[in-house]
């Protein structure tokens, strides 16, 4: 099976998972505008700024063990996309008061640190192509309009 074959395959039989996740009721809060509790956006992006930081690590570890110049400029390029994503959620905690620290520091939800740990783990044990394919099965969900919602507070 051609990579191309198996990613479309993933990502339909994740078509159910991504239908729940773009009509989770906190993102249409969101794209309604002024329903979102500030407690709940809040909450959100400090989840965001421990995932974030940790993405970063286990890309630079996944950019790391690359063993060609296409493996490398890929990484290479995810991980400037979350140095920038990790700015722009600055600009956001600053704009929300909440201060900006280590994110070991933070209450955050079981999940952010399991998936953390996850992308981690791949970073460090799985092929190039393996922790690839985990990265980009979803981006049509994150990054469509209402996958980037958390945009909708700002």
């Amino acid at each position: 099976m051609e990579p191309r074959e198996l990613l479309e395959g993933i990502r339909k039989a994740l078509e159910p998972l991504n239908e729940a996740i773009l009509n989770h009721p906190m993102i249409r809060d969101a794209e309604e505008g002024g329903r979102l509790p500030i407690n709940t956006i809040r909450a959100f992006v400090m989840n965001q700024w421990y995932i974030v930081n940790h993405d970063l690590r286990s890309l630079a570890i996944a950019l790391s063990r690359t063993r060609n110049i296409t493996e490398l400029e890929f990484m290479k390029m995810l991980l400037d996309g979350d140095y920038g994503a990790l700015h722009e959620l600055m600009k956001l905690m600053r704009e929300l008061n909440i201060e900006i620290k280590d994110p070991l520091m933070l209450e955050v939800v079981p999940e952010a640190v399991q998936y953390t740990h996850y992308l981690a783990w791949l970073a460090n044990y799985a092929t190039i192509q393996e922790f690839a394919l985990a990265i980009i099965v979803n981006m049509p969900v994150w990054g469509s309009k209402r996958g980037q919602a958390w945009q909708c507070v700002t």
